[in-house]
């Protein structure tokens, strides 16, 4: 490609056409197939711009491309629109940055082979330490930008433009770069012709050798972006498609299994129940998973689930952990759906079968219960089947309540008794779910009757569950409702926070069911009626020695060796305060949850052995901290002497001093470990790198 350099009369770069190190350098773009042919002066004005350049283009040497030496002093895209558009050069501006490149040094446009690179580097490992402190003859200026901890490798700038199939080229002045200008001239050209290497597509994305590290940077950040978004994808696809699918696959396998067959068809006797065997219909899931207890179904919902029980609950949940088959399916697989099971408290032939299920967002489980506050919706489902493992049962929905399981939201109801200490403590209990119904309905309820409770989760605020009451329906009883007499209950007795947040009026008055009865205030009761103030005065005697209790459990649920005294003191202090609280309960199911959360508050307080490893933790923390601070204050401190260097050039005898302090200075920053002294000791060596005379300071004093 032939070229030509354009010379404003005004530069400097004109100048150093003469020198040896420019014919060189022509020589050296020639082998880069850049011949320069003309070398024209102009005065950098559009008139004079756009002749030069009319000549250029109108002779037979078919001019490739045009520098124009001295034209861009600043580093600017804008400033560089404007100069060619004065020149009235309209075409696409670009900006090119490359190092600057000395075509004297052949080091630099080395071309050798793989193994000519390792023999030179090889080479160069085993020169003698006498070899590479070999200090430069006296006299002789030494430019410090190549001594290797100074500064880093100087910048070319340029600008381009298409011209006619002519790429002009704007140079930055040499003395802007502090370099030559065969060096500036040199270094633009050869990024211009200068094949660019073909970069695999993979080096796009993956971290390589020779990566700046805001490349590394970003092509991580790029890694972990895909990465989530495929993770975040296929965990979708598994949740919205995936999982339903084979959670309803597995729902139809179950109800293959349940064998319909008819209720005087009876399997072999169970040893728990004197007087009926196991319904066939439960067999052949007896065979498969012998938790099976039951089978429950709710009429116009998806409900229609298999129910098991898993022994070892109770310990579980008193180790803090989950129930069974809240996250396993009847194969004992895991999944989200879970299955629904029977509450540990629980037994089939107890008082009150607590079943619980999952409410999913998709509505599968128990979703459609939180339906059943409303009236329409009841009406379509007032009565479920719940079929045990020995007889099929029909059961009365008679309430539906919103209650809260966190103390923060008001005083928790403890909804999940499967046994009761008697006849009353039973209807003490209906009383008090009877007191909290959305509903109002009209189902009877005594002492003899058993009640099946269905919970799920709902939504309206933290950890609330939605609770499903049903009567299991009496021998010879009408299975109907009287839907028409179902009402919404005017003053349902919600959670504190509801009342809060929802401003519905409460209840008047909350007391027992013996006092509620008296006042003639129960209108669902149907037994006999023998009841006295005895009953409530016996709860109350329960209610104290349960208060006495719950502090004995607590001053005895820690060993005082293991604490030390502050520790001590904390633990009797929420003692005394959880024994005023329960000390004040009117409720047994108030003394449990405060014994409970106090029990917790204890078990949280830091033994000698855990403040011990806390401790120590810290310390190493400190000590780690400590490390990397004095880490980062040493490298900020050894390049703040590099760049106080930086760009300035020494003779000899400077050159040595300036390489004698820095290595002095260096060394004692790394030998430090006193964030102070490394800060000093920067400033000491700026200070006398500084002092350092460079060429020109000395220069100056010798013209003066």
């Amino acid at each position: 490609m032939n070229a030509e350099i354009y010379f404003p009369r005004t530069g400097k770069a004109f100048g150093q056409t003469a020198e040896k190190s420019f014919e060189t350098t022509v020589k050296k773009l020639s082998d880069l197939r850049v011949d320069i042919i003309y070398k024209t002066e102009i005065d950098l004005t559009a008139n004079s711009v756009a002749e030069a350049l009319r000549v250029s283009q109108s002779g037979d040497e078919k001019i490739g491309m045009i520098f124009i030496a001295d034209a861009m002093p600043t580093d600017s895209l804008s400033d560089a629109k404007k100069l060619f558009e004065e020149m009235g050069i309209y075409g696409k501006v670009k900006r090119i940055e490359t190092d600057c490149r000395d075509p004297l040094d052949e080091s630099q446009e080395q071309t050798s082979t793989g193994t000519e690179k390792k023999k030179k580097k090889k080479k160069k490992k085993n020169k003698s330490s006498k070899e590479q402190s070999a200090a430069p003859e006296e006299g002789e200026l030494i430019d410090i930008s190549h001594f290797e901890v100074s500064i880093e490798k100087k910048k070319v700038y340029a600008f381009t433009a298409e011209f006619n199939n002519t790429t002009v080229v704007l140079l930055p002045p040499h003395e802007v770069l502090n370099a030559g200008f065969y060096e500036v001239l040199f270094s633009a050209a050869r990024k211009l012709v200068m094949p660019r290497k073909k970069i695999p597509f993979w080096k796009r994305f993956i971290p390589c050798k020779g990566d700046r590290p805001f490349d590394v940077i970003r092509k991580i950040i790029l890694i972990l972006a895909i990465g989530t978004f495929v993770v975040s994808s296929c965990m979708l696809v598994n949740i919205l498609v995936v999982e339903p699918q084979v959670r309803d696959k597995v729902h139809e396998e179950i109800k293959k299994l349940h064998d319909t067959a008819p209720a005087t068809d009876l399997g072999e006797k169970k040893p728990t129940d004197g007087s009926k065997g196991v319904l066939s219909d439960f067999t052949k899931l007896l065979n498969v998973n012998p938790d099976t207890v039951g089978w429950i179904t709710v009429p116009n919902t998806v409900i229609d689930y298999v129910v098991l029980q898993a022994e070892g609950d109770a310990q579980r949940v008193a180790n803090g952990e989950d129930p069974y088959y809240l996250f396993r399916d009847f194969y004992k697989n895991d999944t989200k759906y879970g299955a629904v099971f029977m509450d540990y408290r629980s037994q089939l032939d107890g008082k009150n079968i607590i079943l619980h299920g999952h409410h999913m967002h998709d509505g599968r489980m128990f979703t459609r219960l939180t339906e059943y506050d409303n009236i329409d919706f009841y009406k379509n489902a007032p009565v479920i089947t719940f079929d045990t493992l020995y007889e099929r049962s029909k059961w009365k929905v008679f309430a539906v309540m919103k209650t809260n399981t966190q103390e923060w939201q008001g005083p928790v109801f403890n909804y999940l008794r499967g046994r009761f200490s008697s006849d009353y403590d039973f209807l003490n209990y209906i009383y008090q779910v009877r007191v909290r119904s959305i509903l109002n309905i009209p189902v009877d309820v005594n002492e003899n009757d058993t009640i099946l409770t269905l919970s799920t989760c709902c939504y309206d605020f933290d950890d609330f569950r939605f609770v499903v009451y049903a009567r299991k329906l009496r021998e010879g009883e009408d299975k109907e409702v009287d839907l028409s007499k179902v009402e919404y209950n005017p003053v349902t007795l919600y959670p504190d926070i509801c009342h809060n947040y929802w401003g519905v009026p409460r209840p008047d008055e909350v007391t027992s069911f013996q006092d509620a009865y008296n006042k003639g205030k129960i209108v669902w009761y149907d037994g006999t009626g023998k009841w006295s103030q005895k009953d409530d005065d016996d709860l109350t005697k329960l209610l104290r020695d349960g208060k006495a209790n719950a502090e004995k459990m607590l001053r005895a649920s820690y060993n005082k060796k293991d604490y030390a005294e502050e520790q001590l003191k904390e633990i009797d202090a929420i003692i005394e305060s959880y024994m005023e609280q329960i000390n004040k309960a009117e409720k047994g199911t108030e003394v449990n949850e405060l014994y409970a959360t106090a029990l917790a508050e204890i078990e949280n307080v830091k033994t000698k052995k855990q403040i011990k490893e806390d401790e120590e933790a810290a310390r190493k923390q400190a000590e780690e901290d400590k490390k990397k601070e004095i880490s980062e204050a040493k490298t900020e401190a050894v390049a703040a002497l590099n760049s106080s260097i930086a760009g300035r050039e020494y003779r000899t005898k400077q050159y040595d001093q300036v390489i004698k302090l820095l290595d002095n200075y260096t060394k004692r920053i790394n030998n430090s470990s006193d964030l102070e002294q490394i800060e000093n000791l920067k400033e000491q060596g700026i200070e006398a790198l500084t002092k350092v005379a460079t060429n020109d300071e000395l220069s100056e004093r010798e013209a003066s």
